[in-house]
């Protein structure tokens, strides 16, 4: 699998209370991504984060029930590595991004440019990617070497290090080609 299917693979939700967003939104990404779910409402899109392996989410910001900022903290309690996309109207985007510089990926602003928020969704799908990757290969490393202390490493000859550390990005690469095979 390559990487463009392995980004088709991805699992998006897009939360807005306005139905003709959410419609414009799955249209756009239709081509680019096989799993999008939509919400129109807060239980809806907590249901569905909960029951999904959701990559990126992409949250309108202002929403009856509760705003954006609420939900995504109540997300990323749940699925803290989600990467986070916030829709704004004009004039909120500083606030947000002041309040959350961390916790999103970006703050676009209403009325979006679909060129520029398709980009923005599949970079962010990238990123998601790459943290499982990332993640994976801390794993990896920590199973296999965690036992082995620094001192014990400094201790051992330079051949030794040597293999430990070519294991290691030997265990790194066949890691990254598989996830984004």
């Amino acid at each position: 699998m390559s990487m463009i299917e392995n980004l088709k693979e991805s699992h998006v939700l897009f939360v807005d209370d306005e139905d003709d967003i959410l419609n414009v939104m799955k249209r756009m990404m239709i081509d680019e991504i096989d799993h999008i779910f939509t919400a129109n409402n807060v239980e809806l899109a907590l249901e569905i984060f909960n029951n999904n392996q959701i990559d990126v989410v992409v949250l309108d910001y202002k929403m009856p029930q509760k705003n954006g900022l609420t939900l995504l903290k109540e997300f990323k309690a749940l699925k803290p590595k989600t990467v986070f996309i916030m829709i704004t109207g004009y004039g909120d985007k500083e606030i947000i991004q002041n309040a959350l510089r961390d916790d999103i990926f970006d703050v676009i602003d209403k009325p979006f440019d679909n060129k520029y928020i398709k980009k923005t969704i599949l970079n962010a799908i990238q990123k998601s990617h790459y943290q499982a990757v990332v993640a994976d290969v801390v794993d990896t490393f920590i199973s296999n070497y965690a036992r082995l202390e620094f001192q014990d490493f400094s201790k051992l000859n330079y051949e030794d290090r040597e293999k430990i550390i070519q294991t290691v990005l030997e265990l790194t690469r066949n890691r990254i080609k598989n996830k984004i095979k």
